[in-house]
């Protein structure tokens, strides 16, 4: 199974990889960190496997037709222009996608386009990892 983080991996992240990579492995699956590298305050080896990439369309769709991963979990935020033509190229080679997101607050009027692209995005993955139940509001196929 491969986490595409977007951008570096901030310190803060790294002991919730590490808990996901054993939770994983528990139950069989094999973590490997797909991002752009791991943030200067990060001193100490990670509990996880890290493959640095560039996080060009070019490069993950290269990257995953060689590493063809059971599933593919995705924090990447959706200003990057490569979100989601990958998010549409996972799901025509049939691998199973998981966003990892803080969801939509329908409390909150933001921006039409972000709604958009959070409608959009939870109708296309196989399922959602919510960093906050109190800000996943739209009703999802399942959650992780």
């Amino acid at each position: 199974m491969h986490l595409y983080h977007g951008g570096n991996i901030p310190y803060y992240r790294v002991p919730v990889y590490g808990a996901l990579t054993a939770s994983l492995s528990k139950v069989g699956y094999d973590l490997l960190v797909v991002s752009e590298g791991l943030d200067d305050e990060i001193h100490e080896p990670v509990p996880f496997t890290v493959d640095q990439r560039k996080f060009t369309l070019r490069a993950l769709v290269k990257y995953t037709n060689e590493n063809r991963p059971d599933a593919a979990i995705l924090f990447i935020n959706h200003s990057k222009m490569s979100y989601f033509p990958f998010l549409l190229f996972l799901r025509s080679m049939r691998i199973p996608a998981i966003t990892w997101t803080h969801g939509i607050d329908l409390q909150h009027k933001g921006s039409r386009f972000s709604a958009l692209a959070h409608h959009m995005e939870h109708e296309i993955c196989d399922g959602i990892i919510a960093v906050s139940y109190t800000h996943l509001t739209l009703p999802t196929k399942r959650i992780v």
